[in-house]
């Protein structure tokens, strides 16, 4: 007979990325349920104690996450096992700090430290796009979040940015403030901020399209790139999990996942599935990369660069 959910987590039993060592302890912090799978994500305990150290102890960074210090996504979290994934935005307003969760070339979880701009846009990977009630067109992302009133591009794999500072659509730079109706005949002055019933497909500069909703307090989009040729990723899973580059080509058979070829920034080549692919820009990454830049180097590479560390 079961009873509930497990609670516990054996340290042998945690994901490597982590980092953890067998001997400090038996137990590990275990991921509450949220927006990130168990072995996609890092608890905020592990994060603010052994990647921070902002604490000795997990006591310690309980205290810190009671006192209401922390956000996550622009959402205060007092969850000492909140899962952290890739892309979250986590902020200590108290000493001014925003990071951003990302992944290393080796895959393990990587504090990424960001200016406050930054801090203020989250990139999301669409996982599908539906028809939900009433014919909305609804787009599910990788953390859990559904935006609805998607613009009608915006496909599978693509990558939208969110705005984490209000809850209202916004324009971006480029954006045209008038707008044609449904009919095609008609014009409206937008004002961005303002809670109203007219909601926005955000589109290209130039283009627009309006519909008629009902209030609703999802995160606004600010821009998307699609997953197509030409424009940057990170791989997220598999061998290859953390290397930045450009994609190159895609190869699709009937019956089988679709592979991606990637190229990056030194010229070396690799393939991967394309689950994996999180779009992060066209011309140049949206976001700041980790300190490798997601350039993996070769066993003689690293180890040369580790020897050169160690007599400095």
């Amino acid at each position: 007979m079961t009873r509930g959910p497990k609670k516990h987590m054996k340290r042998v039993a945690a994901p490597s990325n982590w980092m953890l060592d067998k001997l400090t302890g038996v137990y590990a912090p275990r991921p509450s349920s949220g927006p990130h799978k168990l072995r996609e994500c890092i608890p905020l305990a592990i994060l603010l104690r052994n990647r921070l150290k902002f604490a000795l102890t997990y006591t310690e960074a309980k205290y810190i996450v009671m006192q209401r210090l922390i956000k996550v996504d622009g959402k205060v979290r007092t969850d000492i096992c909140f899962p952290l994934g890739l892309m979250d935005i986590v902020s200590i307003d108290r000493v001014g700090k925003n990071i951003r969760i990302m992944y290393d070339t080796k895959g393990r979880f990587v504090p990424v430290q960001i200016d406050a701009k930054e801090a203020g846009f989250k990139l999301c990977k669409v996982n599908k796009v539906t028809l939900g009630a009433k014919g909305i067109p609804t787009a599910t992302t990788n953390d859990a979040r559904t935006l609805r009133y998607i613009h009608p591009d915006v496909k599978a794999n693509d990558t939208v940015k969110i705005d984490l500072a209000t809850g209202k659509y916004v324009c971006y730079v480029g954006f045209s403030v008038m707008n044609n109706d449904l009919n095609g005949n008609l014009s409206y002055n937008i004002e961005y901020g303002e809670e109203c019933r007219l909601f926005l497909y955000l589109g290209r500069p130039g283009e627009a399209f309006l519909t008629l909703g009902s209030r609703t307090d999802i995160l606004s989009v600010l821009d998307f790139v699609k997953c197509e040729v030409g424009n940057m990723c990170m791989v997220t899973g598999g061998r290859s999990q953390g290397r930045v580059g450009t994609i190159t080509h895609f190869e699709r058979k009937m019956g089988s996942q679709c592979i991606v070829t990637v190229r990056d920034q030194k010229g070396a080549t690799f393939a991967t599935l394309m689950k994996n692919i999180f779009v992060i820009g066209e011309d140049k990454p949206l976001i700041t990369l980790p300190k490798d830049k997601g350039i993996r180097l070769s066993n003689v590479e690293d180890r040369n660069l580790r020897m050169k560390k160690h007599k400095n």
